[in-house]
């Protein structure tokens, strides 16, 4: 069986203003501080002694993972980092409406033909996380402290769908995804309340995708951007 324990970085200022950073490299706030110190217990229990922790080489998943996973040796790669959203990083979503106009609109409406400007494309995005899955993918326990944006291709390519149809908001920040294979089959249990039912076998990948629910340590508001 293959298991594979994505966990999306604890907040930022940047987050908690709803502003796109991707290569933008902020240290969490003090919110995505607690929300990381808060994943240890959780973490503690999930994971064996075998795991094998990847983290992205940006600060705010670094910061994260020495929080939530303590003294655990980590391998930081680069291929794990956001997507780099150019000309539009630093802005809210209204920002970029007021200060590009069609082209922001552009590339919301079809990333994969309009590119932000000074950005990465869709395809590069997913070629270079698809890399990374291929290496890391292997039989017994991957974990990887990653972004919004890297999780949703991830989910994408293991349930076999098109990036444009997998749902653009999956998890919160400081959130778990607990994902095993077996037979073929993709399952997942989201959030914390994976941690505290073992027993639970989890929902198939295709559904979760249809229906993302996932429950996070915190009920304060968070940013809805794959950042």
């Amino acid at each position: 069986m293959i298991r594979l324990v994505l966990i999306r970085h604890a907040a930022t200022r940047m987050n908690d203003m709803k502003r796109l950073q991707g290569r933008t490299d902020p240290p969490l706030s003090p919110r995505g501080r607690d929300q990381a110190l808060a994943l240890a217990s959780d973490l503690d229990r999930l994971l064996g002694c075998e795991a094998r922790i990847w983290t992205s080489d940006s600060r705010r998943a670094r910061e994260t993972a020495d929080l939530a996973l303590g003294g655990r040796i980590q391998r930081s790669d680069r291929r794990l980092r956001e997507y780099h959203f150019g000309a539009f990083e630093g802005a809210t979503y209204e920002e970029n409406v007021r200060r590009h106009g069609l082209r922001f609109h552009r590339w919301i409406d079809d990333p994969a033909r309009w590119p932000p400007p000074g950005g990465e494309t869709l395809q590069d995005f997913q070629s270079r996380v698809e890399r990374w899955l291929h290496d890391a993918r292997v039989e017994g326990e991957v974990v990887a402290v990653t972004h919004g944006g890297v999780i949703r291709v991830i989910l994408a390519l293991l349930a076999g769908v098109a990036l444009p149809e997998a749902p653009p908001s999956i998890v919160e920040t400081g959130t778990i995804l607990d994902l095993r294979e077996a037979g073929g089959l993709w399952r997942v249990r989201p959030g914390t309340g994976a941690v505290h039912d073992p027993a639970a076998d989890g929902m198939p990948l295709h559904d979760f995708l249809s229906d993302p629910i996932v429950p996070t340590h915190t009920t304060e508001e968070t940013t809805d951007e794959p950042t």
